[in-house]
């Protein structure tokens, strides 16, 4: 049996909003994941932790710490950014298409 990590990998950063180190090595994971552009790992993250959904609904609520929003939009932007430099038929950039809460966060994310 494989352990998966990243449910409470992410779980961490919504739980402990204040905690900055944390967030800093969360953000750098995520940087890191589309640097190599790790599509397993990537569909984990994204997906099946729902990060994206979570992430988004936490941003556009405008109650979370500022911090914690900071490096949400940061996250955000790391995908945004990768997922336009891949090709159309990735899986980041499917999922990404297709996610309605992401279509709405655009203007706001870009901003």
């Amino acid at each position: 049996t494989i352990y998966n990590p990243w449910p409470g990998i992410c779980d961490l950063l919504f739980d402990y909003p204040e905690n900055n180190m944390y967030q800093f090595q969360f953000y750098r994971l995520i940087h890191a994941l589309c640097a190599t552009n790790h599509e397993k790992t990537l569909k984990l993250v994204v997906q099946k932790c729902k990060f994206l959904s979570r992430a988004i609904k936490t941003c556009s609520a405008k109650v979370a710490p500022s911090s914690t929003r900071g490096v949400l939009l940061r996250c955000l932007n790391a995908l945004r950014l990768h997922s336009q430099s891949i090709s159309s038929h990735s899986f980041l950039r499917h999922y990404l298409e297709s996610h309605d809460g992401w279509k709405d966060f655009q203007d706001e994310l870009r901003r």
